[in-house]
């Protein structure tokens, strides 16, 4: 089938002028009677001389000078008056045929001038007929009175502080392999850098690869699954550039933003995106795990290998770290970044510490258990506890298979529900839990009220 071509009016669906809508061609095969009433044209009839289809049409003149005799005329006019009548009509056609030509050469003109074509670029050639390529306007790339940036000043301001990180597992014949590839970004010149914790977990080796190619060995400083968010340190063989970071907490839905990573890993290292800040605060569950953090939804294009890259505002400032995206065929244009307000004080504290101080935990693990379950199981939403760590001061109180229903006199459906109470407390603090269980023969149950003392959440899962 030959291409759509929007010119051809039997493509386009207009059909010519006169046609159907659908721009069809008439049928050869179908066949129009011709009228015979009187004073109209006969055609010619083939049935009566079949030989005429091998000879083709002929005028029938026979027919033509019996309807022109047939023709009688209805008055004679004087000999003057027709003279004078035909001189007229030939002046009036002489001034018609010049003002038409004067016209018709004053528009062609005038339409000449006003859409003269630019002059083409010297050995400037294409093997398109009838298109001229004419040289890209140069457009100063210089930053608005107000600091904005352009993309190229946002890329060349940040670019060189992405990195890329590449993790390694010891495979089956005890060898190291390169498993996943993210991406980071530079936060000192003495090389801490920031990336995913999804990006490095499980991962027996890192290295780093800077924008100019370089690969250094990375150690790992600290990890927070909880908001997915990771420290390396490397020692570089000079000072780095790094990042400069704006306050999240100032950006707005609509702003304009960057991202810059390594989408499907190094072969795109350093691809920049743009799109706007689509939402923000956005409820979103850490990957494989029961966290849920608040992240700024954009539709810059994330894609895997994004992760730990920078999200930028249009001052050149990283304002997110872009940590994942919805996928599937229901789903486009969806990406979502930690806000750097939030990361601050996390990254502080992987940096120094090693993990995320005065933050606390329970000492159990388990899974949550929704309204709709708890409704069709004929059991309370809560945690359900699947493991007690026998150091905590939850040994002994709450036992497996026990349902954490209330946490200091609040509701608890999900695990979210439950980190927002216990970022209130600190380690040492009590909180009082309501917990529901059943009896040791099965059928019976109860609802208690425990007391238990929280412990320093040093980077453990429970």
């Amino acid at each position: 089938m030959s291409e759509f071509d929007p010119r051809d009016p039997w493509q386009n669906g207009q059909g010519p002028a006169g046609g159907s809508e659908t721009g069809a061609q008439p049928d050869q095969d179908q066949t129009e009677h011709p009228s015979t009433g009187a004073g109209e044209t006969n055609f010619y009839d083939f049935s009566q001389d079949p030989s005429a289809y091998e000879r083709g049409y002929q005028w029938n003149f026979e027919d033509y000078d019996r309807s022109a005799q047939a023709v009688k005329p209805v008055g004679r006019r004087s000999r003057g008056m027709t003279m004078f009548l035909t001189l007229l009509l030939g002046v009036l056609i002489v001034a018609l045929v010049s003002f038409a030509g004067i016209g018709v050469y004053t528009v062609v003109r005038g339409l000449a001038q006003q859409n003269q074509l630019p002059q083409k670029s010297p050995g400037l050639t294409t093997d398109v007929p009838g298109i001229e390529i004419n040289d890209v306007p140069q457009v100063p790339d210089t930053s608005t009175e107000d600091g904005r940036l352009t993309a190229k000043e946002v890329y060349n301001k940040v670019a060189p502080s992405v990195v890329g990180v590449i993790q390694y597992q010891t495979g089956s014949d005890n060898t190291l392999q390169a498993i996943g590839q993210g991406s980071g970004i530079i936060l000192t010149s003495d090389g801490y850098i920031v990336t995913n914790q999804h990006v490095i977990e499980g991962a027996n080796a890192i290295s780093v690869v800077l924008a100019d190619s370089s690969v250094y060995d990375a150690q790992l400083v600290g990890a927070d699954e909880r908001t997915d968010l990771a420290v390396l340190k490397i020692n570089a063989r000079q000072q780095l550039s790094y990042a400069e970071f704006g306050n999240s907490d100032q950006m707005e839905i609509g702003d304009v933003v960057y991202a810059i990573g390594n989408p499907g890993g190094l072969e795109f290292a350093g691809s920049i995106t743009d799109g706007i800040i689509s939402a923000t605060n956005r409820s979103v569950q850490v990957q494989d795990s029961p966290y849920v953090m608040k992240c700024i939804q954009t539709n810059a294009a994330i894609n895997p290998g994004n992760s730990g890259g920078p999200l930028i505002n249009e001052f050149g400032q990283v304002i997110g770290i872009t940590s994942s995206k919805l996928s599937g065929v229901d789903y486009e244009g969806i990406g979502f970044a930690i806000p750097i307000s939030s990361a601050q004080g996390i990254i502080s504290d992987l940096m120094e510490h090693g993990y995320v101080t005065d933050r606390v935990r329970l000492g159990i693990t388990g899974r949550a258990i929704s309204k709709s379950l708890a409704q069709q199981s004929d059991i309370p939403a809560g945690i359900l506890v699947e493991e007690v760590d026998e150091s905590s001061d939850a040994a002994g109180k709450i036992l497996v298979g026990d349902i954490i229903t209330h946490a200091d006199g609040q509701a608890i459906q999900s695990f979210s529900d439950m980190w927002e109470i216990l970022a209130q407390f600190k380690p040492g603090d009590t909180i009082q839990l309501t917990v529901y269980r059943y009896l040791a023969d099965g059928e019976r149950s109860q609802t208690l009220e425990i007391t238990v003392t929280l412990l320093e959440d040093t980077g453990s899962n429970s």
